[in-house]
């Protein structure tokens, strides 16, 4: 191994260091039935390091440990998955019977059609009633101030052209609440309370 001068160590203290480490993560692995039981490969190596590991009382609090790594064993990948596996696996119904599969099966064919009809109708509208106005309000107004600008020679308060973003803002917010409504079977006059779920709400 190469030698490390900005560890507080002698290189010997560095091998057996590495060689504890070497065993720890030997021990980690499933045993293959041969060779001596774990126990014993920890006693050897802690005989190497210069302790004993019957003489010494467990009150007294181990020595600090010189080692640049310290592995600590887990469970293995394998538990790990099984464990989150076993959170969220699917829980049976409360009443799983004749009644409730056969519903799923209908419900199975039926979802696709209505999720298909009404992705449509939403995609639909954002792209030919909301997205080209509140796409091209940003787009214009900073080509409007390149042209006017680079016409007048001189700097275009911003200030009337934010107001006019705030307008065709709100102006869509208006327009989707009562898209909204309407797509989900409200009376025309709930629109407003659609606006204001959506308004800040004052400090």
């Amino acid at each position: 191994m190469t030698f490390n001068p900005l560890v507080l160590a002698t290189r010997e203290e560095m091998e057996q260091a590495d060689d504890l480490l070497l065993s720890l993560t030997t021990l980690a692995k499933p045993s293959n039935g041969s060779g001596g039981t774990a126990m014993s490969h920890v006693e050897t190596m802690m005989r190497m390091q210069g302790h004993d590991p019957v003489s010494e009382d467990s009150a007294n609090p181990p020595p600090v440990r010189r080692s640049r790594f310290f592995y600590s064993p887990t469970q293995s990948f394998a538990e790990e998955v099984n464990a989150s596996k076993s959170i969220s696996e699917e829980k049976s119904l409360p009443h799983d019977n004749d009644e409730i599969n056969s519903r799923v099966i209908q419900y199975s064919e039926e979802l696709p059609t209505e999720l298909g009809d009404r992705i449509h109708v939403l995609r639909e509208y954002l792209l030919r009633e909301w997205a080209p106005t509140a796409l091209s309000a940003n787009a214009a107004t900073a080509q409007f101030i390149d042209v006017a600008q680079r016409t007048l020679g001189t700097a275009i308060d911003p200030a009337p052209l934010v107001k006019f973003e705030r307008m065709i803002d709100r102006a869509l917010t208006i327009k989707m609440a009562d898209f909204v409504a309407k797509y989900a079977g409200l009376p025309k006059n709930k629109a407003s309370d659609l606006l204001n779920s959506v308004a800040p709400q004052p400090q």
